[in-house]
């Protein structure tokens, strides 16, 4: 444990769906342990509800506020049932980031927002603990895109001064962190869809949650005309900063797929996430990096434990070492609940958490608000 440290609670709750995960984190200066990591799982009909309500193309004001409500209550007593089993005490703040209604990075800057689910005032009312939360708008009022995220917590805790390191985050979304060895910009965006759309593919046509390991994409055909359609997306040719999320890779992006089996849908989605990544991270060495080869390459998020997307990866990128964080002493599962404990520690201690040259805001800026 860090010397002189600060306890937060990370709480994360994303693009899967699946539930909520909790971290109990002591962090001092560039260090970390997590003492602590809970998931707790959304029931399947609450999950159906919540995707359905995101996925609509319209809603009600009423339903809007009833998802933002009900979200914020069960968060705040997750985090009281992870309070009480770990018997923490002296929690300095609670790190918060719910399902994301809608993200809208737009260059006019009356447009550039976006809104995650999950009222912290009703949060705060049922752990009665300080509540860092809204941890995007942030950087977006300065211009920034808002996301990605987790390249703080990747510079903060993991940048060598005698290595080019890349991080691959394979959430509901992939993104890539390049952290040069040396003072050059820290680059990072996000590169196409990776869970998002082999768990939507899923969910709506056997009722399952996930693809387990890949094991239907590895018994399917990629299909060169659907990935080739997917590919000409125009998101896959913007250059960085750039940010995504379910509103661009969502079931209208999947139309025309139904014309073949699941488990070929699967393979081709598996090899859209692969090879658009990797051609994003080719591209970033040849244009920002001057070819320079980062590696290792260091993969965190759920699809780290897809066996088949990480061998289609490996395809793409043969001869680097890939690997996970757990390498640096961080389970990839917590990865992202740690990282919101960090943004609550920075919160409190007024470091700004934004990287300008990731998110092309035009300043550092403390992130979040505080409830509580």
């Amino acid at each position: 444990m860090p010397d002189k440290h600060t306890l937060v609670i990370g709480l994360m709750s994303g693009t899967s769906l699946d539930g909520m995960d909790l971290a109990l984190a002591a962090i001092g200066e560039r260090k970390f342990e997590i003492l602590a990591f809970q998931d707790f799982p959304f029931e399947a009909a609450f999950q159906d509800q919540l995707r359905q309500f995101l996925l609509a193309k319209t809603f009600s004001p009423a339903a809007f506020i009833s998802w933002h409500v009900q979200l914020g209550i069960r968060m705040g007593q997750n985090i009281a049932e992870f309070v009480r089993q770990t018997g923490t005490q002296q929690v300095a703040a609670v790190g918060v980031h719910g399902p994301t209604f809608f993200h809208q990075p737009h260059e006019n800057p009356n447009h550039n927002g976006t809104f995650q689910l999950g009222s912290p005032a009703h949060i705060h009312a049922h752990c009665h603990l300080p509540i860092i939360s809204d941890l995007r708008n942030g950087d977006m009022a300065f211009g920034g895109q808002g996301a990605p995220l987790v390249p703080f917590l990747e510079h903060y805790f993991f940048q060598d001064p005698n290595q080019d390191r890349l991080f691959v985050n394979l959430g509901g979304i992939a993104n890539a962190t390049f952290l040069p060895r040396e003072t050059q910009p820290v680059l990072a965006y996000d590169t196409g869809p990776a869970n998002m759309i082999l768990d939507f593919l899923v969910q709506t046509q056997n009722g399952g949650r996930m693809d387990e390991d890949g094991k239907m994409a590895r018994s399917g055909r990629i299909i060169p005309s659907l990935l080739a359609h997917w590919l000409a997306h125009p998101y896959f040719a913007i250059q960085p900063p750039k940010s995504t999320g379910r509103e661009l890779f969502n079931q209208d992006f999947c139309s025309g797929a139904q014309n073949y089996s699941l488990a070929d849908q699967l393979a081709t989605a598996t090899e859209l996430t692969a090879l658009s990544l990797c051609n994003s991270i080719v591209m970033s060495e040849s244009t920002f990096y001057n070819q320079r080869v980062f590696d290792p390459i260091f993969l965190s998020g759920g699809g780290a434990k897809n066996g088949f997307l990480c061998q289609r990866l490996k395809h793409h990128l043969p001869g680097r070492h890939w690997t996970t964080t757990r390498e640096l002493g961080l389970d990839a599962s917590a990865k992202e609940a740690l990282l919101m404990a960090l943004l609550a520690y920075a919160h409190v201690h007024g470091i700004p958490a934004n990287i300008p040259s990731v998110t092309g805001a035009r300043q550092k800026v403390v992130l979040g608000s505080r409830t509580g």
